[in-house]
């Protein structure tokens, strides 16, 4: 044997390799499974981030809206005794100091509960009553359906209703 074949090809002599023809190959199709899958992997991993940031704000103003709902519904008694000590004081009291200040800090409450989007529900004396929003407590005389009295306001916090109005609906009877 000679030492030219058994010497492996430097850069300056040609080598043999036979031509490779790409439609013999078969690792092609495998390499295009594969780019098939990493890009679906990819493609689902990326709509998965998006639903997990729209998840995660959605549950964060859902958390803002229930502490607001709490805090308000937590308010709302002391805005109901201002309400019944300004529609009890007697005459002679009325243009004092003091009564004069509760009724600032009433209308002031009634503002500050206004600006996080707090709404009186309409429970005026002829409104027909709604099970969604008005509670009935009793019945008298007066158009059937329709509000006589207003015993307790109801509110509504971003157009959700946190407290039902507690009334008195008539019950279809003429007045005596």
């Amino acid at each position: 044997m000679s030492d030219e074949n058994t010497q492996p090809p430097t850069d300056d002599q040609p080598t043999e390799q036979t031509p490779v023809d790409p439609a013999d190959d078969d690792s092609q199709p495998v390499a295009d499974d594969a780019l098939a899958t990493t890009e679906a992997n990819w493609k689902r991993a990326v709509a998965d981030l998006q639903n997990y940031r729209r998840q995660a704000e959605e549950d964060k103003q859902q958390f803002a809206r229930f502490a607001s709902e709490k805090a308000v519904l937590a308010v709302l008694p002391a805005l109901d005794s201002l309400q019944r000590a300004s529609a009890h004081v007697p005459a002679e009291l009325a243009e004092t100091e003091f009564v004069k200040g509760i009724a600032a800090t009433q209308t002031q409450l009634e503002q500050g509960l206004a600006s996080f989007g707090v709404a009186k529900i309409d429970s005026s004396a002829g409104v027909m009553a709604d099970p969604a929003r008005h509670q009935a407590i009793g019945t008298g005389p007066g158009e059937q359906g329709s509000i006589i009295e207003c015993f307790e306001d109801g509110y509504e916090l971003g157009g959700k209703v946190i407290r039902l109005a507690k009334v008195r609906t008539g019950d279809g009877s003429e007045a005596a």
